[in-house]
This record gives C-alpha cells, structure tokens and sequence, in this order.
C-alpha cells in the first residue's frame, strides 16, 4: 500500500498508520465523514469570526484598560459609565463585537441611507409633527368644549334658581295683595 505524500495529518498517511497499528475503526478517518462533522460543528458556532479577532496581548491590554475605566474614580458632574459603555470606548471604532452580541444597535450613517428612504422619512417626521399639531388642537377644542358644557350647565342651574325666586316673589306678591285686601275689606266694615 502506496501512502500519499500530500496528505495532511488526518489524510490517507494518518489511516495507513491507523490500519498498520491494528485500530479496526479505520472507516472514521474518511474525508466525508470529517466534512459532515465539521459542517455539524460550524452549525453550533454562535460567533463566527465576523465578532473580530485579537492576539492575547491586545485582550490583556484591552481588559486592563476596561478595568482601569470600571475603577477610576467618577468626577464631580460626570455620571457613572456603564460597563456597556466602558466596552464600547475601549474597542476599536470598527469593531463589531457589541453589535452581534446584542449590547449595542448599529447606526446607519446618512451616506448608507438611500435617498427614497430619507424622502420617506422626512415625510414621516412631517405627518408626525402635523398629527402632534392636530392632536393639540383637538385637546384644546375637547378642553374648550368641557368648559363651555360646564359654563352651560352653571347657567342652566341659575336660571332655575331664579326661576324659583320669581315664583317665591310672585306668591309673596299674591299674599300682600290678599293681606292688604283683607285689611281693607275689615276697616270698611265697622
């Protein structure tokens, strides 16, 4: 048996050895089953190599920085940094990481952005002020309505109130006239 000298490690040299020692499991070094198990494995990969990659010097450097940023000390006005925040300033600007692990959203720029879309947008910016305008103005018409229902309602309440005086005068006017008529019929008569 001829062995192939351009093989790799894992290639026809690596079975022949297998078959020469004695191993019975010779059908595990095909090429086929290797390209099922890698195409298996590059499945469950959840971060490609898209995320970036760095030496182990550049990660130590990079997380001592993080960590000098996460213990410095929080000057007087200055808001406390979020560890989000402390990644995002310590990577590269064009570093992807964040962004495929979910911790921060990608900005389009505008020179991304094609010019039907901007047209898009600004039309919608433009209906959402006018429906904020619209909105105000009917609150105003709703509020003026309400005062003017309650205004109405007052008024409706005095004139009843008056409406009963004028009955109270008008029995009080009936009473003295008949009081004054009485008085007069018993001064006629002695």
């Amino acid at each position: 048996m001829e062995e192939d000298s351009t093989s790799i490690n894992g290639g026809p040299r690596f079975c022949v050895a297998l078959f020469q020692s004695g191993c019975s499991n010779v059908m595990l070094c095909s090429s086929q089953e290797k390209c099922a198990k890698s195409g298996l494995n590059r499945a469950n990969v959840k971060l490609h190599g898209c995320t970036g990659s760095r030496s182990n010097i550049a990660a130590a450097y990079a997380e001592d920085d993080m960590e000098a940023l996460l213990t410095r000390p929080v000057q007087e006005g200055e808001l406390e940094k979020t560890c989000t925040e402390i990644v995002s300033q310590v990577l590269p600007k064009s570093s992807t990481f964040l962004r495929n692990v979910g911790l921060q959203q990608t900005v389009a720029t505008p020179n991304s952005i094609p010019p039907q879309m901007r047209e898009l947008r600004a039309q919608l910016e433009a209906e959402k002020e006018e429906s904020a305008g619209l909105w105000q103005k009917l609150q105003r018409l709703e509020a003026q309505a309400e005062e003017s229902e309650a205004k109405s309602q007052k008024q409706a309440e005095e004139i009843d109130i008056l409406k009963k005086a004028t009955v109270d005068t008008q029995n009080l006017v009936q009473q003295m006239i008949a009081f004054g008529q009485s008085q007069a019929t018993h001064q006629t008569t002695p």
